[in-house]
């Protein structure tokens, strides 16, 4: 809503929510609204699937969705202890890979932090999904904006 198609931002987002919201709001008429399949096939049915979606919003942080943080917090990072974990050993390469990309597309289009602070675009983007995205979850930890090429590196993988 708040980027534009030319966008640089945008362009690194498309691929992983093209189709994203269309494929939502079918899952909450089908799936999970009311008389949906949940209703009809889950032991959760009559809403209780709702309160299990609700409490998982409730548990959503920047950390769970950040690749090493969730390893991390999984108590699965340590290769010493668990090798060939290979979910996490490919994982964290494909997370290098997409940040390192990110990085220099970032680098491109900013010439600064100044820059990242002034475009309003962004702003008000990572506003929109802190707030009204994460229905006010405060704890949730995602910032409500962003100030540095570092951080907005780490928003657009």
């Amino acid at each position: 809503r708040h980027l534009p198609a030319v966008h640089p931002l945008f362009k690194l987002l498309l691929p992983h929510m093209r189709f994203t919201a269309a494929i939502n709001a079918k899952a909450r008429d089908q799936l999970i609204g009311e008389n949906g399949i949940f209703d009809k096939a889950n032991a959760t049915g009559g809403g209780g699937h709702l309160q299990l979606v609700a409490k998982a919003m409730k548990e959503l942080t920047y950390q769970s969705v950040c690749f090493p943080d969730s390893i991390q917090l999984k108590g699965m990072d340590n290769k010493e202890d668990i090798p060939n974990y290979f979910y996490r050993d490919d994982g964290i390469m494909v997370w290098n890979a997409i940040k390192s990309f990110v990085k220099d597309v970032v680098n491109i289009y900013y010439n600064g932090d100044e820059a990242v602070c002034k475009d309003t675009e962004v702003q008000a983007f990572v506003k929109d999904v802190s707030f009204n995205g994460l229905k006010h979850n405060t704890s949730s930890g995602f910032p409500k904006s962003i100030q540095t090429q570092e951080k907005l590196t780490e928003i657009g993988r």
